[in-house]
């Protein structure tokens, strides 16, 4: 019924199949309902437009509010505007013996209505004549009769439509009326529900548009294809209204102010109100979220009659929704509180709000985020020191909003509490650094730190010198040891917090001698500060030095009882967790334990949301999420790892982290590597290079391995220099690839004696770390193999292949057993097809060439793998999302669906890709695109 309409299928359907039993002799009664600006009218008119198409003959008329007084204006408006279509002689036929319908239209063919001595003759005789018109058009063809906007209408309009509903059923005519949602009870209602119990009747109430028809209408408009958050908050705000997703799309910014359409449909509906209708709705805009009974009631306090009648007709109306269906009242439609709490003046807002605090107050315990919206905008009409308490606690809980409360708090402290001044300031930095915005953070700091100075607090000048030292540290300012110095140097108390954060802030220098130190010195702050905080740090320098020591069991156990004393210290010291978690996946992966290793970073440290405080190192979540793509990485899933990474990185980025970077990027640089993308890495690789101030533990390794990577890529690895010293395994996942690239790239350039002292490093590494000894047997089977010993490469990288699958790493382990049948190991047709998948499922550069050759020699087809058809358009865009690392209520967001919806969607990709986990499914969804290009 036309490719221009947005939504409304089953109602045009509906329209339809109505209309097409109307032109076979089955007339009927349609009436469509809806709120202002739903879209009656551009329904009806729709199909009016289709009724002319198909021959019907239209009659329209539309009920206007100023003719209220007259009667049947709407019905004598449709006859008059077909009448004068025709000749005179049509006209005079068609109305020949209808007398009745002179007192409704002035016509030449009807006689001038005399005296009325009797109005209930005459309005029969109207009725009866009106019918008889509509039967006489419905005899010559079908007819349609579209009476709009009947709300509007006099009493004898709304009578009338019994009368033409039976008319209707008997002939080739079908009445279609539309009007705003009535009053319950009313007679347009009552005449509805009349309507849906007649065997030819229909009643279509029209729902708002859902979120993908939202997204449509908003497509075709001025602005065309909008971002996803835009689209998120247009449905919002707009509640699926067509006529406010058009009005707010038509200008050039979709969150301005309310456009003047639809500012006047909403003043229309409220100038229709009583003052004391209109005084409660006004209320409940204010209250938003916290319109219960008891607040409405404080509030309201009989200032304009009792409660209950303006409000029970409220909700009549559909202005404001609330109990039983909900816990609160509020207004059924965002932009309708928008309007009216617009057109209060700014000394009427501050008044109410003040108000709706105190019934808050007044009502019982409240959720602060409850009271602070009130306390923020009625806050000179309440006590300061309620306003300041009020705010502060909302600063810690109230998430985007939690700024604007901290701002206002630091403002009216200065004057009403100034001893609260430091801890204001201090949490203000604390919530700029967490969403990104250090600089502004530093400033706050550095006041609240002058203020501590002049007040002589030198616990807190410690702990402020701590915070700053960190950030800027986290911004690239300078050296990071530098940092740690500066910023307890002359601090008179240091406390654990602070050691703890000059714990952190060494393991980035390039010295592993000067971590030992550190660690070390830890003994004595736990003598002195007995406290869960010093005794996690305690653990994690006993498994960092277990780890500098190739101590990967001691290291294990270290760091699992660091994690399980860092639970207890969530709200002092939420660093801890996660730098436990990030150092026991790495001892989890050089014990091969990869499967172990995922635990460590999946879930809360992988996607970086922590609840509770904002660590004091706000990169954090940032090196969480490098430690989660680089156990995805050794898991076998590469391109899921760099997925992930490029939302770490994008944040960095976004916050201004330059810290970050270099480790992210250089990581980056080496996937994209791995993949088979040189030109990619080298872009990745050069950003890294030129972020870097100071080269850090863990990313000199990390950038040696990106170049080396980016060499084997290209074809053209130049002659390594081999490590000469065990790896150190301060960063153990950085330290192993270093491994294992340098004896790639020493492999591909045939450099024996490189190639042997990495696998001599690599074997003792392996007395304890059992994927060093892996790699080693890989190593080894390839130095064998150069030198023509065939039997011993195969047996060496068979062994590494079996070795690097027990432990949770598939590709790797693909990797090695294809190695080891070029050397001439037995192979069988299905592992031969189980490496073309494995490799054709993951972006792996040159490996699925070299599979696929050995394939065509034995003879063995290759395997299509999974393709998109697999699952629907819709499920596919679920799982590209999920892929990209997006949650669920991301994805729920992005689409413009319920969250249920997208937990069903996945449930059926499960299924039809056969994988258990998200992991898989992320892998999948990463790789499929890259992996059927290259199998075709």
């Amino acid at each position: 019924m036309g490719s221009g309409f947005v939504g409304r299928s089953p109602e045009r359907d509906l329209l339809n199949r109505v209309m097409l039993a109307c032109a076979g002799g089955r007339g009927a009664v349609v009436l469509v309902s809806g709120e202002a600006g739903i879209g009656k009218t551009r329904l009806a008119e729709h199909t009016v437009a289709l009724a002319g198409k198909r021959g019907f003959t239209v009659l329209t008329g539309q009920a206007d509010p100023l003719h209220t007084g007259l009667a049947y204006a709407p019905m004598a408006a449709a006859m008059r505007r077909y009448l004068v279509t025709l000749s005179d002689a049509k006209a005079a036929r068609l109305l020949a013996g209808l007398d009745g319908l002179g007192v409704l239209l002035s016509h030449p063919a009807l006689p001038r209505p005399g005296a009325v001595t009797d109005p209930g003759l005459a309005r029969t005789r109207m009725v009866d004549a009106a019918r008889t018109l509509l039967t006489r058009l419905a005899a010559q063809a079908p007819t349609l009769l579209l009476l709009d906007d009947l709300h509007c209408a006099d009493p004898g309009t709304v009578e009338l439509l019994p009368h033409l509903g039976d008319t209707a059923a008997k002939h080739r005519l079908l009445v279609i009326g539309t009007y705003r949602d009535p009053v319950a009870d009313g007679p347009l209602d009552r005449f509805a529900r009349q309507t849906t119990q007649l065997p030819r009747g229909h009643h279509l109430p029209l729902r708002p548009l859902d979120p993908a028809e939202v997204a449509d209408l908003a497509g075709r408009g001025p602005g065309g294809t909008q971002s996803p958050d835009t689209l998120h908050d247009l449905v919002i705000r707009s509640g699926g209204n067509p006529l406010f997703v058009t009005a707010l799309t038509a200008g050039a910014d979709p969150h301005g102010d309310v456009p003047a359409v639809v500012r006047d449909v909403v003043l229309g509906r409220l100038r229709e109100l009583t003052e004391a209708q209109r005084a409660l709705l006004e209320l409940v805009a204010v209250c938003g979220d916290a319109g219960s009974d008891e607040v409405l009631t404080a509030a309201w306090a009989d200032r304009l009659g009792d409660l209950g009648e303006p409000l029970a007709f409220l909700v009549r109306q559909g202005l404001v929704t609330g109990p039983p269906d909900a816990a609160t009242y509020r207004l059924a439609h965002p932009l309708y509180a928008e309007v009216a709490y617009a057109e209060l003046t700014d000394g009427e807002r501050a008044v109410r709000h003040a108000v709706v605090a105190a019934a808050i107050e007044l009502a019982g315990p409240a959720d602060v985020r409850a009271l602070a919206p009130h306390y923020l905008r009625g806050g000179a009409r309440l006590p300061p020191a309620r306003v300041v308490e009020v705010l502060t606690a909302a600063g810690d809980v109230a998430g985007e909003d939690a700024i604007d409360y901290l701002i206002a708090a630091v403002d009216l402290a200065r004057t009403h509490c100034p001893h609260l001044v430091t801890d204001l300031l201090e949490r203000l930095g604390q919530a700029q650094q967490w969403i990104g915005r250090p600089r502004d953070a530093l400033a706050n700091w550095s006041e609240a730190l002058g203020t501590a100075q002049r007040h002589g607090d030198h616990y807190r000048q410690a702990t402020l010198r701590a915070r700053i030292a960190a950030l800027r540290s986290e911004c690239g300012d300078s050296p990071p040891e530098t940092h740690a110095d500066a910023g307890v140097q002359s601090a008179a108390l240091s406390g654990d917090h602070v050691a703890l954060l000059r714990w952190t802030l060494a393991l980035r220098c390039r010295d592993a001698d000067h971590v030992r130190q550190r660690c070390r010195r830890l003994e004595g702050l736990c003598r002195d500060y007995p406290s869960p905080d010093a005794l996690c740090l305690h653990r994690l320098s006993l498994g960092l030095l277990a780890l500098l020591d190739g101590d990967i069991t001691g290291a294990e156990r270290h760091l699992t009882s660091a994690y399980e004393q860092a639970t207890q210290c969530t709200d002092t010291a939420p660093e801890l967790g996660p730098a436990a978690l990030r150092l026991l996946a790495g001892a989890r992966v050089l014990a091969g334990d990869i499967a172990g290793a995922l635990r460590c970073v999946d879930g809360g440290c992988a996607d970086g949301d922590h609840a509770g405080p904002a660590p004091s190192l706000p990169g954090v979540p940032h090196s969480a999420r490098l430690g989660y793509a680089m156990v995805r990485y050794f898991a076998g899933e590469p391109a899921a790892a760099l997925a992930d990474l490029q939302v770490a990185i994008a944040s960095a980025r976004r916050q201004g982290l330059r810290r970050q970077l270099p480790k992210m990027l250089a990581f980056s640089a080496f996937l994209h590597a791995e993949a088979g993308r040189p030109a990619d890495a080298a872009r990745d690789l050069a950003a890294a290079e030129s972020d870097v101030d100071s080269p850090e533990l863990g990313l000199t390794d990390l950038l040696a391995t990106a170049r080396s990577a980016i060499a084997l890529a290209d074809g053209s690895p130049a002659p390594p220099t081999a490590p000469q010293q065990p790896p150190s395994f301060v960063d153990p996942m950085a330290d192993s690839l270093r491994l294992m690239v340098a004896g790639q790239v020493a492999v591909a350039a045939r450099d024996l004696a490189a190639a042997r002292q990495v696998a001599r490093l690599l074997r003792a590494a392996g007395a304890t770390a059992e994927l060093c000894a892996a790699l080693a047997d890989q190593l080894e089977g390839n130095v064998a193999a150069m030198t023509g010993d065939r039997a011993t490469a195969g047996e060496l990288l068979h062994a590494a292949a079996r070795r690097l699958h027990d432990m949770g790493a598939p590709l790797l382990a693909a990797r090695a057993r294809l190695a080891s049948a070029q050397a001439g190991a037995s192979i069988g047709d299905d592992e031969i097809a189980e490496l073309l998948r494995t490799f054709a499922g993951s972006p792996a550069g040159g490996w699925l060439d070299r599979a696929r050759k050995l394939a065509r020699t034995r003879g063995v087809a290759v395997p299509a793998g999974a393709a998109v058809g697999a699952l629907t358009a819709r499920q596919a865009d679920v799982v590209t999302l999920v892929g990209a690392g997006l949650s669920n209520t991301e994805i729920a967001r992005r689409l413009m669906v319920s969250a249920r919806t997208v937990e069903s969607h996945l449930h059926d990709s499960y299924r039809r890709l056969g994988v258990t986990t998200r992991t898989a499914l992320a892998t999948w969804a990463t790789t499929r695109l890259s992996a059927q290009h290259a199998v075709e």
